[in-house]
């Protein structure tokens, strides 16, 4: 993931960035950054506490790398089914849920983009 392939969007944001963009959003035009770890936390408490949410959670996984591997692998050359590209794309999207789930053990209180960019690193770092 990090070190591996940056990519850039049409805005010249890299892919942390314009992943981060969405989430600052999200809880709406003028919430403050206490109202969106609030609501995440809740949501988050609600979908690790219910099997079917938790069971979910996969198949999102799975439907995201189906969305995002085929672009990055046109972006590379390769094949839009690519098994590499799907390997990395859905390693980087689970070592952000591990920087997520991190985020939510501390109560909100850490800093979700930090955890996200350290996990996402250590990916790269670890796999050579």
């Amino acid at each position: 993931c990090a070190g591996a392939v940056v990519l850039i969007n049409s805005a010249g944001n890299s892919a942390g960035n314009s992943a981060r963009s969405p989430a600052d959003r999200s809880a709406g035009p003028g919430a403050e950054p206490a109202d969106l770890r609030t609501q995440i936390l809740t949501r988050m408490r609600l979908v690790l506490s219910v099997p079917a949410l938790r069971a979910r959670t996969m198949t999102n996984l799975l439907d995201s790398t189906n969305a995002f591997a085929p672009p990055l692998a046109h972006r590379l050359g390769r094949e839009p089914d690519d098994f590499d590209v799907r390997a990395f794309v859905t390693g980087c999207m689970t070592a952000a849920a591990v920087g997520v789930f991190a985020w939510y053990d501390a109560d909100g209180r850490a800093d979700l983009g930090e955890l996200i960019d350290r996990a996402v690193a250590a990916v790269g770092e670890l796999a050579y």
